[in-house]
């Protein structure tokens, strides 16, 4: 296996946790990814309910969904032991038809035993895209045959992550969103303009939304000191 892409800025530091798979090559969260995504799994506690569905959205492409997707399904396997499943549901990434993994069960191509992969962490499986035509994407999405498939994937597993495309992209990501119970939504500091992130949660619906992520955020001091203020 190839040296795990990493996945945080401190390549520098040690990789608290390290995934390999033979669907997705292998990755590594450095430390502060890894801590990130531990204050993410409290503050939505998602390691403790069983039966789960999260849907990880953005605003745009290129805000970073699959990469939360990957590290928050990574960091609660490791961590919690919880089996988390992350389903893979952006079929705009392959122009053409690859009947395999969710793509491929929906098409009757791929039995349902094989389109769950495993990973190098017992608790963690994942399950590949593969490519859907774009004028069978709406229907497939809409589709009773995929909302079986992630309710028989939430009885399987305690946890499971849908990393789905931005509604920019697609416009059938709506309604894969609404296929898990909630949403947390991605948005990377500085990408897009603050009249879009602040329509972002009325996409799938506010209620919808229960938490969001400011991706590749860039903290600075204040310029000069600024003194306490003092009651008198």
């Amino acid at each position: 296996m190839k040296r795990p892409r990493f996945l945080g800025r401190r390549r520098d530091l040690p990789a608290d946790v390290v995934v390999e798979s033979d669907a997705f090559g292998s990755f590594a969260l450095t430390h502060e990814v890894a801590e990130e995504m531990r204050l993410l799994v409290r503050r939505q506690d998602l390691g403790s309910s069983g039966g789960r569905v999260v849907a990880i959205c953005s605003t745009v492409r290129g805000e970073g969904a699959t990469f939360v997707a990957r590290s928050l399904a990574a960091a609660v396997a490791h961590d919690t032991m919880t089996s988390v499943c992350l389903v893979d549901c952006d079929w705009t990434e392959a122009p053409d038809e690859n009947h395999v993994g969710l793509a491929g069960y929906l098409a009757g191509l791929v039995d349902p035993e094989e389109f769950v992969r495993k990973t190098s962490l017992d608790a963690f499986t994942y399950v590949e895209a593969g490519s859907v035509p774009l004028i069978k994407r709406s229907p497939a999405a809409n589709s009773q045959a995929l909302a079986n498939v992630i309710s028989e994937l939430s009885d399987e597993h305690e946890l499971v992550v849908l990393d789905i495309p931005a509604p920019s992209d697609a416009a059938h990501a709506l309604a894969l969103a609404h296929l898990a119970d909630e949403s947390i939504l991605v948005i990377r500091q500085g990408g897009v303009p603050i009249e879009r992130i602040e329509q972002a949660p009325s996409d799938p619906g506010e209620d919808h939304v229960s938490g969001v992520v400011l991706n590749d955020a860039k903290i600075r001091p204040p310029a000069r000191p600024v003194s306490p203020l003092i009651a008198g």
